[in-house]
């Protein structure tokens, strides 16, 4: 039993409907946007901002809720990309290739094998979620705002810049959270955060050619990975 702002909780489908809300919550306000900015800054917001809502993940009494949440936000999306309903226009822009328009559903996904290969105690499904949410969100905006310096394809250096920043920050804030709810230490979290952005850039940097498309799957899982690996 989770007690939340006075209010008790079991971590079932209480927290499973307050996932669902949220992140339709973010699709609405991605909605609202999309009619005075365009579409793809739009899917950057709601890149950035959706899959924030992991850093609950350890307040869930069972994987099989976690687990039920991609299946069927992955499953919305993937119906309302192929009729082009309203979310679409959000999420989309027109004229994108098609491997790439179905990014979100790539992100969702990823976050659910990251779920169900390390579980829901562990701190590297949230990690990883923030490095590619923040990481690659911000150096879309910003890459396409202000870069200048481009270093493989069009993947400039500001680009790249902000992603190890912002991925940097989103890994910490993760990891903090973790620890704060499953009641673990926070030192060595700043290592943790860097080893994560960096790793997360140099993936990110290198998905071009016929990975571009996937670096949803790539830097999220590839992040996951090495941490795995080395810490």
């Amino acid at each position: 039993m989770i007690e939340w702002s006075g209010v008790k909780m079991k971590g079932t489908w209480d927290l499973f409907l307050i996932v669902m809300l949220y992140v339709f919550s973010v699709m609405g306000l991605g909605q609202l946007f999309r009619k005075r900015y365009s579409a793809s800054f739009t899917r950057r917001i709601i890149h950035i901002l959706a899959s924030d809502i992991i850093i609950v993940l350890p307040l869930f009494s069972s994987i099989k809720w976690v687990i039920l949440i991609p299946a069927t936000l992955a499953s919305i999306l993937t119906i309302a990309f192929i009729f082009g309903l309203p979310v679409r226009e959000a999420m989309v822009p027109k004229g994108d290739d098609p491997l790439h328009a179905y990014g979100p559903v790539y992100y969702i996904i990823s976050i659910g094998i990251l779920v169900g290969v390390f579980g829901i105690r562990s701190y590297i499904p949230i990690v990883a979620t923030f490095v590619m949410a923040w990481g690659d969100g911000f150096a879309a905006l910003v890459g396409g705002r202000f870069g200048r310096i481009f270093l493989l394809e069009n993947k400039s250096l500001e680009g790249s810049l902000a992603f190890l920043l912002f991925s940097f920050l989103g890994a910490a804030l993760g990891y903090v959270a973790w620890a704060h709810w499953t009641s673990q230490p926070v030192s060595g979290f700043l290592g943790i955060a860097f080893l994560s952005s960096l790793i997360g850039t140099v993936l990110e940097l290198f998905s071009i050619g016929k990975l571009k498309p996937f670096d949803n799957f790539t830097v999220p899982l590839g992040v996951a990975f090495a941490l795995h690996i080395l810490h």
